[in-house]
């Protein structure tokens, strides 16, 4: 018999998808942005712009990934950035890939949406995220990805040795907090109505909570006060199992 054609090569180089938060350890940064302080968190980035953000949990991978390209005519891997974050951490983001030597050259940045539909059109193969909704989203869309744990030792994982996971004990919550979980923001009431009316029907009580960001109201859906993080962080799993994304929120009583 004849022998089997050999398979056609690739029509591009393998597109792999990273969240800034899986590049790089953006923790410090991301409680802020969880506070929905959006003026506060770009002015945190801006302030460090110049300073290279420490490695993430896929910083490593991204290093090996890009290696295949070297002494390739053309490109056999492309890693692009896709993240919730802003314009401003865009900027720290590719200063410090070129502060490492990271050649990444593309990204979006959706400041605070839900970033699975730019998979496609960024021909990704494969997504990474610290952000466990966006991965269910990038699943169910068909894209393979995977939760992107964040970093614990930086310096361990720029000489490619990440340490095996050790159990932690869970810190204690901070005096004087009280916790909130968001379910969406609005620039309309009648779309944060009809998220709350969503809500009652799984028996979960929520508010609506107008706020003046950059010249507009924003009309947040919260549950809570929670006392405690357990609590918020239970809510968020009713909340992940209606497919509802969502958010928790620390605030000073």
């Amino acid at each position: 018999p004849a022998p089997a054609p050999a398979p056609a090569p690739p029509a591009g180089p393998l597109v792999v998808a990273l969240s800034s938060r899986a590049l790089f350890d953006f923790e410090a940064e991301n409680r802020v942005f969880e506070n929905a302080d959006d003026h506060a968190y770009m002015q945190l980035q801006l302030q460090q712009v110049d300073e290279p953000a420490r490695p993430g949990v896929a910083f490593g991978l991204a290093r090996k990934l890009l290696a295949f390209n070297a002494g390739a005519s053309r490109p056999r891997v492309e890693v692009v950035i896709l993240s919730r974050n802003d314009p401003v951490s865009g900027l720290r983001v590719f200063r410090s890939a070129q502060h490492y030597g990271l050649a990444v050259e593309r990204g979006v940045f959706t400041r605070g949406e839900s970033p699975w539909r730019y998979l496609r059109p960024l021909k990704a193969q494969l997504f990474l995220s610290a952000n466990e909704a966006d991965v269910r989203s990038a699943l169910e869309a068909g894209v393979p990805a995977a939760v992107a744990k964040p970093a614990r030792d930086p310096a361990a994982i720029l000489a490619g040795q990440v340490p095996p996971d050790k159990p932690a004990d869970k810190p204690a919550d901070k005096p004087g907090l009280q916790f909130y979980v968001q379910a969406g923001a609005y620039a309309r009431p009648d779309d944060a109505e009809g998220q709350r009316a969503r809500l009652g029907l799984l028996g979960l009580s929520a508010k609506v909570m107008e706020r003046e960001q950059s010249g507009r109201t924003v009309y947040r859906v919260r549950l809570g006060p929670f006392a405690s993080r357990d609590e918020a962080e239970a809510t968020q799993a009713k909340l992940g199992e209606a497919s509802i994304e969502s958010s928790l929120v620390r605030v000073e009583r």
